[in-house]
């Protein structure tokens, strides 16, 4: 079976049971490398130690980890889109999922900062799996959002990559 968790919740009598028990799989959002975006645009309170810590105790076990990323939530910029590629790096997931983000309009709390600022666009999307934002940003164009939705996991997986596009 697979299990998704927080991080900040994985200790390793937890891992040694889950794996007894069949676990193959540990799914742990990172949502973002970036310490501000994670913590006080998504509210996450994980810091990069406690996701470190989480993935390399998984692995140390012989189980998968699997994340999930969001790029493109409120004041993202191309850095800090780096810096999610870095701290995937580090971690070494077996598997990604790449989302663009979407405010949901129902009460949600980023939903009615992103239309204050008067970001959200008349651009419809049906899924977070989509490559297009929504919104409109000063700090990161919709197509870098794109860009970075195909590419990230290119850029995670093979690290040259990114030193062959800091060069041109």
């Amino acid at each position: 079976f697979i299990f998704s968790t927080r991080v900040n919740l994985i200790d390793e009598e937890t891992v040694k049971i889950l794996k007894k028990a069949g676990c193959f799989e540990f799914r742990m959002a990172i949502e973002s490398g970036n310490d501000y975006l994670r913590n006080v645009i998504l509210k996450k309170n994980i810091t990069k130690k406690q996701i470190i810590d989480a993935f390399r105790l998984v692995q140390k076990y012989g189980v998968k980890s699997s994340t999930y990323i969001m790029i493109g939530v409120p004041y993202e910029t191309e850095e800090t889109i780096k810096e999610t590629i870095r701290l995937c790096r580090k971690v070494k997931p077996y598997r990604m999922g790449v989302a663009v983000f979407q405010p949901y309009k129902s009460g949600c709390e980023l939903y009615n900062l992103c239309e204050e600022k008067g970001w959200i666009s008349s651009r419809k999307t049906d899924s977070y799996f989509n490559d297009v934002t929504i919104l409109d940003q000063p700090s990161i164009s919709k197509e870098t959002i794109t860009y970075y939705k195909r590419t990230f996991v290119g850029y995670v997986n093979y690290p040259i990559l990114s030193s062959i596009i800091e060069k041109i």
